[in-house]
This record gives structure tokens, C-alpha cells and sequence, in this order.
């Protein structure tokens, strides 16, 4: 029958059909957009429903975002390096914990762990 419109569908060549052609056959092609168009909006709705998230779940994606940036790593081991090196330093001084060294070592080990 010469009436019949066509749809040709292509796939990806790295998808599961590997870049495959398919040739579907259809009596009216308007309406197979406008199902197409309304599945693909639906979809879209559906996934948007799904993505919203509450503030704390929106809190945590940024601070994994935050915690897996290579800036914050690096800081991170720099103050993990310095607090180190500033404990040896007070355990060779061995200062008074009521002295002004010893109270100077006090906040900064008390800045450095919280």
C-alpha cells in the first residue's frame, strides 16, 4: 500500500543494537509524533519528580562535591600535615600547659580538630 508513511529509526553504534536502521511502517505519521512527543514529555516529568530533592539531600550532594574536589583534598592533607608537624614540635617542647607556649599549642591543636 503506497499511503503508508515511514519512520526510520537509527541507533548509536555503541548502543545495544549497534547502529542498526529500522524502517517502521505507519497509517498516519502525525500521530505517532504527537505519542512520541507526549512519551517524551512524561518521561521528562517523571524524571524531574524524581530528581527533586529536600535541602538536606541537596546539602550532601554539595559537600560530596565539595569533599571530592581536588582543591579541598590537597587542603585537607595540608592541614593533616601541619597538625602533625605541630604535635612533634609541642611533644619535643614539652612546655608547661599553663605556660603561653602551652596554652598557644592547646588552640591550635583545639582549631585543628574541630
Amino acid at each position: 500500500d503506497g499511503n503508508n508513511d515511514c519512520f526510520r529509526l537509527i541507533t548509536v553504534a555503541t548502543g545495544h543494537n549497534m547502529g542498526r536502521t529500522y524502517i517502521f511502517r505507519v497509517e498516519d505519521k502525525v500521530d505517532w509524533v504527537e505519542a512520541i512527543r507526549r512519551g517524551r514529555e512524561d518521561l521528562l516529568e517523571k524524571l524531574e519528580k524524581e530528581r527533586k530533592l529536600s535541602c538536606w539531600q541537596v546539602a550532601s550532594e554539595h559537600a560530596m562535591r565539595l569533599h571530592s574536589h581536588e582543591h579541598f583534598q590537597e587542603a585537607s592533607g595540608l592541614v593533616v600535615i601541619i597538625s602533625f608537624v605541630l604535635s612533634c614540635v609541642e611533644t619535643e617542647y614539652r612546655a608547661p600547659n599553663d605556660s603561653a607556649i602551652g596554652k598557644f599549642f592547646e588552640n591550635v591543636e583545639l582549631a585543628f580538630t574541630c
